[in-house]
């Protein structure tokens, strides 16, 4: 199970945030992987445990790069995957106080409305702007 995030609509931040990635492409890879380890640490506080095999499986890959960038995956894996995307999905399901569906989806969003402040900011910390 995986989401996708596209940034739309931030306007003079994504524009920066472009020339970054251009410019600094080890350090935007960087900046994606340190800011992919907090939403895996986040969406692993409210994921729902039973025997831990579903919060054990949360992974953050290394960034890649293809023709539309560079990008990491979250998401939640391996022998859990279905179980992972039926306890995400289903919303009937009762969970213990503080655990949840949609577990990897809301605390995306939550951080969403930042990303692209929060990833310029460290690539320029990390190149020394």
């Amino acid at each position: 199970m995986q989401i996708t995030l596209d940034l739309t609509g931030v306007g003079n931040v994504q524009e920066a945030l472009a020339r970054l990635v251009a410019q600094f492409p080890e350090a935007a890879g960087a900046a994606l992987y340190q800011e992919g380890e907090l939403l895996r640490a986040e969406s692993q506080s409210v994921v729902p445990v039973d025997t831990g095999i579903l919060k054990g499986s949360a992974f953050v890959n290394t960034p890649q790069t293809d023709s539309q960038g560079t990008f990491v995956t979250v998401g939640y894996g391996g022998a859990a995957k279905a179980y992972a995307l039926r306890q995400h999905e289903d919303t009937t399901f009762r969970h213990r106080e503080g655990q949840q569906a949609k577990f990897l989806e809301q605390p995306l969003l939550g951080r969403a409305k930042n990303l692209a402040e929060s990833l310029a900011a460290r690539i320029r910390r990390s190149v020394g702007l």
